[in-house]
């Protein structure tokens, strides 16, 4: 039995939420932007990143301290702060309402994983695409 189910999720316009606003956060909140989503920022301070991304109107910082409250109507949840007790109080908050979270560095608090994301120059990734990787990668997981 597997314990995730590898899937590609359309985020475009979906609220998501954001715990936490250092280094860590921002790398999950730019995976989001880049997938479209409406992201919502909580942390009592911002780093510079998104003190940018937040001036570019790319995000919205929705408060300094997370309260279960602020899930309701969100589509996905990412803790990213440096307080245990934040993250698993965002954890078990997300789970009540059914909203995916993942919880940075805990699998153990984690509805869904993201799985390490590989970037590689052009002249690579012409051959990967002519290599047709994920047909192999379909074949493999049907065989």
């Amino acid at each position: 039995m597997m314990d995730y189910l590898p899937i590609f999720a359309d985020l475009k316009r979906r609220p998501c939420l954001v715990v936490g606003g250092d280094d860590s956060a921002w790398r999950k909140t730019r995976m989001l932007l880049k997938a479209g989503a409406d992201v919502r920022v909580i942390a009592p301070t911002l780093n510079a990143d998104f003190t940018a991304a937040l001036a570019q109107g790319q995000i919205q910082h929705v408060g300094e301290i997370f309260s279960p409250d602020d899930l309701d109507g969100i589509f996905l949840a990412i803790a990213a702060t440096d307080r245990k007790s934040v993250n698993a109080l965002v954890y078990q908050s997300a789970n009540q309402r059914q909203v995916l979270v993942n919880v940075v560095d805990d699998t153990q608090r984690c509805s869904f994983i993201v799985p390490l994301l590989l970037i590689v120059p052009q002249s690579l990734s012409r051959f990967l695409r002519q290599a047709k990787p994920l047909y192999w990668l379909a074949y493999y997981v049907k065989s």
